[in-house]
């Protein structure tokens, strides 16, 4: 192991430059810990492939809704440093880019889009890894050595994932922070190994946060390893829905102040076809000044975007009931993970009619979806065929009718049974009294004297309401 000859408090940057070099070219000698020395250790500043924005040899993350231009947004990015225009380290030097894609078609979307930024294509290389033979997305779980050394070989100094998600195996977790670590740490280190500037795409959730880092879809360690978070999306003061103008602010940054907004404008372009048939339409986006606008403004939800991640939610939740009752805390579960909020899932649930029943004694609640041409609000739960006729009376909606085909949840009969004047006494009481069991038959859990009185019939079960919705 090298050593130092002078005292630490004595050695000059050159020292410690060629010890750091000499403990880099030590042959590796297995696991184990070692100290590094701070004087080992060469000061540098931060160096940017587009200033303020992108360092080089860090991890960037560009977040958006779905369908506003982020990957557009990141090719125009690519295209300024093949050209050597981006105002940053690599201004005037043209450098090669690669893109990792998992979503756009290379030749319909991208190369065309490429075009219109003005991009030097032969600066520009697709990665992908090959499957016996068969060209694939590469996996960041595993591959990033073989990664590194293909940028290094091809002197790649700018690599856009899109999306990071798309790129890691279903076998890990990207909603469990250590597993996300576990494979993003890798790719954050090469990255400062090569100098290269990685950028990837997200997505974001549905959740009720002007926080960009909550609003990550996935674990809070892709927006905790990135040393850069840039937020792109529709002008939020411009309440056409049809607008062209875009705004991307750096909503997070661990290596320099943040820098104003800018305004960026989507302009269609034509790009002639090469076989001289027709025109291949693409679009591009073009810098049109900077932006008043704030994280927070960005974040709000438009009445727009109010309505169309209801339907969202409505359609989602109808499918996880189509084939039958969904315990109630599974389905709070996979909406979270779908990026759903919990309160628009409540008023999905509620315009789906959906009820809350019991799965059984003991069991917790369970959601399902009323049988056909029953839509009642969520107020009224455990209704019979016959509630299910009287709430949509004078609606649209045919009442319900049952059939030989027809299927109920358990907790739900197949008709009312009259309540006795004892047992409605007591729940005029004590209204919110939850119905329980005793020898096999159901009694009130809250009487004011604890007096079970006489056997109720089985059928009263679901004709009492169960307390709390879940």
């Amino acid at each position: 192991m090298p050593t130092l000859s002078a005292p630490v408090a004595d050695v000059t940057l050159e020292q410690g430059d060629r010890l750091a070099e000499a403990i880099l070219a030590e042959p590796e000698l297995g696991s184990g810990i070692r100290l590094v020395s701070a004087a080992a250790v060469r000061p540098e500043r931060v160096r940017w492939a587009v200033q303020d924005r992108i360092p080089l040899g860090m991890v960037t993350l560009l977040v958006g809704e779905g369908k506003v231009g982020k990957s557009t947004e990141g090719f125009r990015y690519l295209a300024g440093l093949t050209r050597g225009t981006v105002p940053g380290d690599l201004f005037g030097q043209p450098v090669k880019v690669a893109i990792a894609s998992a979503e756009d078609h290379r030749a319909a979307v991208i190369v065309p889009r490429l075009i219109a930024a003005g991009a030097d294509l032969s600066r520009v290389t697709f990665v992908e890894q090959l499957y016996e033979g068969e060209p694939g997305d590469i996996e960041l779980d595993g591959q990033v050595a073989e990664l590194e050394r293909a940028l290094a070989e091809a002197n790649v100094r700018a690599l856009l994932i899109d999306t990071v998600v798309a790129h890691i195996p279903g076998r890990v977790d990207s909603y469990k922070e250590q597993s996300v670590r576990a494979v993003l740490k890798p790719v954050s280190h090469m990255a400062e190994r090569l100098g290269v500037a990685v950028v990837g795409i997200m997505h974001m959730n549905r959740r009720e946060s002007k926080d960009v880092l909550t609003r990550i879809a996935g674990s809070g360690a892709f927006g905790n390893l990135a040393r850069s978070a840039l937020l792109f999306g529709r002008d939020p003061e411009d309440a056409d829905p049809k607008s062209p103008f875009r705004i991307e602010l750096v909503a997070r940054s661990n290596v320099t102040t943040e820098p104003d907004p800018i305004r960026l404008r989507v302009e269609p372009f034509l790009i002639p076809a090469p076989d001289g048939g027709q025109s291949i339409q693409t679009y591009r986006l073009a810098e049109v000044g900077t932006a008043n606008c704030s994280e927070a403004q960005m974040l709000s939800p438009t009445d727009q975007e109010d309505a169309g991640a209801e339907s969202e939610a409505r359609e989602w939740l109808a499918d996880l009931l189509a084939h039958g009752p969904v315990p109630a805390g599974e389905a709070l579960r996979q909406a979270r993970q779908a990026g759903i909020a919990e309160r628009t899932l409540r008023r999905a649930k509620s315009d789906l009619g959906v009820r809350s029943v019991k799965a059984g004694m003991g069991a917790g609640w369970a959601w399902t979806l009323p049988p056909e041409g029953c839509q009642a609000p969520e107020s009224v739960r455990d209704q019979t065929p016959e509630d299910c006729q009287a709430v949509t009376a004078g609606s649209l909606r045919q009442p319900w009718q049952p059939s030989a085909s027809s299927e109920l949840p358990a907790a739900v009969p197949a008709r009312p049974v009259p309540v006795p004047e004892s047992v409605a006494a007591a729940l005029h009481v004590f209204p919110t009294a939850k119905v329980t069991r005793l020898r096999g038959q159901p009694v009130p859990a809250n009487r004011p004297d604890g007096d079970t009185g006489q056997p109720w019939d089985d059928g009263l079960w679901a004709s009492l309401a169960h307390g709390r919705d879940a």
